[in-house]
């Protein structure tokens, strides 16, 4: 499909359509409700009418008042983004007018006088070396990544009609960004980033829903979830002297695609091998976080006779959990700052990711890391 989208010379668009089986040509285009009514001079020298709307309605959603490229049922669709972001035109079919799309800008089709409308796109860093050969700069690769993270950020508020197509309907994209990296690519995470592309977290944003019902990639991929997502960048982090940083060491990470033929599709199977300080830990919910997630993390400190909370889960999804443990992935020696997992016992010798850690609303106090013994533990 990416060779398809990027050789295309256009892509026409359905934007204002909800699914594949819903029409667009004979959708009565909305019209802005207008505000006011003034007289306007022709060039002939009569007189006509000019409709007057607010330039910015946040009152509400409705294309009649204002217009969101965010709002279009497009957007809500998990296999059109690729479509979107790889071509390098599109004919766009709105819920307002018809608009021309390329990777510079976006003009409405006979100068209608609409918002402007921007929408993600793909720096061009993401397109050097497919066109011109060139090998990526630093400053270019941390674009590329910023880049690959919006990607997470926009694909994961988007749904699919097959659960199983998660992974599969983003794979023209990771292929495309694969040009840039020349990395392994892993379930949604790439090897050269690992470390920090595990530290996704699900972002609360609706109530929590269970993992799939069938096996749609390792539970620590954001692909194993059906929730809004947010991958973080933490490049600041490793600025000199910025940190004195700590990390878990990553043993080893393995994927099976489901097909060779396509290996940024389906996957079948996948393990992460992590060596670190494991402790054991108790969730403090509250009936709201239930539903969003998000809770205090407590542990049993050493000559402390109350439990302490040292930060904030934010849970995957909606799943029984029985004991769980939180292991940090990278943090400030000092305190500063902690992000880790939370995992869960999966069976003899294994376990799976049921959340993310950091510290930033808890105690800064970290020395019950060095009391917690270093583990090699594999998560599937």
């Amino acid at each position: 499909m990416r060779q398809i989208y990027r050789n295309s010379f256009a892509t026409i668009v359905a934007a204002c359509g909800k699914n594949v089986h819903e029409g667009f040509l004979r959708q009565n285009r909305p019209q802005k409700v207008p505000d006011a009514k003034v007289p306007f001079i022709c060039p002939d020298g009569t007189v006509g009418s000019v409709w007057i709307a607010a330039e910015f309605d946040t009152t509400t959603g409705d294309a009649t008042r204002t217009y969101y490229d965010e709002l279009e049922p497009m957007n809500f669709r998990g296999w059109c983004l690729q479509e979107r972001l790889l071509s390098p035109r599109c004919l766009i079919y709105a819920s307002h007018t018809l608009q021309l799309w390329c990777q510079h800008e976006t003009v409405n089709v006979g100068q209608a006088l609409c918002e402007p409308s921007n929408g993600l796109r793909l720096p061009s860093s993401v397109w050097l070396s497919e066109e011109h050969g060139q090998s990526v700069s630093p400053s270019d690769g941390e674009t590329s990544r910023q880049a690959w993270l919006n990607v997470i950020f926009d694909y994961t508020l988007r749904k699919l009609s097959i659960s199983g197509d998660k992974l599969v309907a983003i794979a023209a994209v990771a292929e495309q960004f694969n040009h840039v990296w020349n990395s392994q690519y892993l379930a949604g995470l790439w090897q050269h980033t690992l470390l920090l592309d595990l530290l996704w977290y699900n972002t609360g944003l609706f109530e929590l829903n269970p993992r799939p019902g069938i096996y749609r990639a390792p539970s620590w991929s954001w692909a194993s979830i059906d929730d809004h997502v947010v991958a973080q960048s933490f490049e600041d982090r490793f600025e000199p002297g910025a940190y004195d940083l700590a990390e878990c060491d990553i043993l080893g990470c393995k994927v099976t695609p489901a097909s060779a033929d396509v290996p940024f599709g389906q996957v079948s199977s996948g393990t992460l091998i992590l060596e670190g300080h494991l402790k054991e830990a108790t969730l403090q919910y509250t009936k709201s976080d239930q539903k969003s997630g998000n809770t205090l993390v407590q542990l049993d400190m050493d000559g402390v006779s109350e439990v302490v909370s040292v930060g904030w889960a934010r849970m995957d999804a909606l799943e029984e959990k029985s004991n769980i443990w939180i292991i940090p992935m990278l943090w400030d020696k000092g305190g500063e700052f902690m992000e880790g997992l939370i995992v869960t016992a999966a069976g003899e010798g294994y376990f799976r990711r049921v959340g993310h850690f950091t510290n930033h609303y808890g105690s800064k106090d970290i020395t019950w890391v060095s009391s917690a013994p270093k583990q090699i533990i594999t998560l599937i």
